[in-house]
């Protein structure tokens, strides 16, 4: 975890370097990156994931940080300070949430064929912002690398980042996962059940959460970013 989010600080020379919140995010990577090796299938077995164990949580894709109930209910002295308040919510990329959507090459969705692609780790610049109706957030993928597409020497690019807009080009705004109910069985006795934000939208200068995207469709203001951001406030 301290390597990875070492690796981010050393590559976002223009970005935030909020070190609690690359901390956090770190963590959250982590334990996605032990979920998807949960329910990885064996090799040649002929099927493509297996069931997640009913011990493991299963959280995710919009990661929360840490609120002072629980600093104040896993410390026997608890050091409440501000750092908690500041970080922003983390939502993941990762197929583990978005099989369908993500376990696919963009150019060989376009053309038709079938990807070969190799998962090749986390963003190695850390997260993206997302801005929000209420909050802003933030969001992390991994990289894909399409076999497929680096034989093919017309298409231009083989390697995606799947918070980068070039790979949702191709997608529509109604195929974007939007708020879907969730029931977890997190054990044999306990269950929780809820509603998810939907994935973020990822724009050549910008991501927006689901809720603002919503907003800026219903709304189709003919203002300026500034001005929506001002009639949001009154």
């Amino acid at each position: 975890v301290e390597k990875r989010y070492n690796t981010w600080k050393g590559s976002r020379e223009n970005q935030s370097l909020y070190l609690p919140q690359l901390a956090f995010e770190a963590e959250v990577c982590q334990y996605v990156k032990f979920m998807a090796r949960e329910v990885r299938p064996p090799a040649k077995s002929g099927v493509t994931s297996v069931p997640l164990h009913p011990d493991i949580p299963l959280l995710g894709p919009r990661f929360l940080p840490p609120s002072f109930l629980h600093v104040l209910r896993r410390n026997a002295a608890p050091e409440i300070t501000p750092n908690p308040a500041y970080l922003k919510p983390l939502n993941v990329i990762h197929p583990m949430y978005y099989p369908e959507l993500l376990e696919r090459c963009p150019n060989c969705r376009t053309l038709g064929a079938k990807p070969d692609l190799a998962y090749n780790g986390w963003n190695p610049t850390g997260h993206r912002e997302v801005h929000g109706v209420m909050q802003e957030e933030t969001a992390i993928g991994i990289q894909l690398r399409c076999n497929s597409c680096e034989a093919r020497k017309e298409t231009r690019s083989h390697c995606f980042v799947t918070t980068n807009p070039i790979f949702w080009e191709n997608v529509q705004h109604w195929e974007v996962p939007g708020k879907w109910l969730y029931h977890c069985r997190c054990s044999p006795v306990l269950t929780s059940a809820g509603l998810t934000a939907g994935m973020p939208h990822f724009l050549k200068r910008s991501a927006t959460t689901s809720d603002l995207y919503d907003l800026i469709v219903e709304l189709r203001p003919s203002m300026t970013a500034a001005g929506l951001a001002e009639n949001i406030r009154r």
